[in-house]
């Protein structure tokens, strides 16, 4: 299975390669599709461990909405998810994300050229790291 997702990501990487990246001025008016399908989970007395999203009860498929200034995701567990966007800053060819879901601060940064997209997540005593892409509104 771990095999077969690999494979779809690095399909879905190789055709983002070759497609146009959003400007840095540009704000995409159609909501961002991205696929996480890497994680770690890491706490201080073990550090961290490979894991995935669905043993983390995060959300594999997030939508990214710039223009409303939300996340849109779903978990098995907590059924739909929405989170405000509180920061949006771009940076290096980067855009940085952040927002608090609850008590669970988070932080994006999606590449502009690469769409790879890296995420964390912490609460008191321990740190989630997710590695994910996403598609352009246009698609590839």
């Amino acid at each position: 299975m771990r095999t077969i997702l690999c494979h779809m990501c690095l399909a879905a990487l190789l055709g983002l390669a070759a497609s146009p990246a959003w400007s840095e001025q540009a704000v995409p008016s159609e909501p961002l599709s991205c696929v996480f399908f890497q994680a770690f989970e890491c706490t201080p007395e073990d550090g961290c461990e490979a894991t995935t999203p669905e043993e983390l009860d995060a959300p594999r498929l997030i939508k990214i909405d710039l223009a409303e200034g939300k996340l849109v995701a779903a978990s098995r567990t907590a059924g739909a998810l929405e989170s405000t966007i509180k920061l949006s800053e771009r940076v290096g060819g980067n855009l940085i994300l952040q927002g608090l879901d609850g008590a669970l601060p988070w932080s994006l940064t999606l590449n502009d050229e690469t769409h790879i997209l890296t995420g964390a997540a912490t609460d008191d005593d321990s740190g989630f790291v997710m590695f994910g892409v996403c598609v352009p509104p246009s698609g590839p």
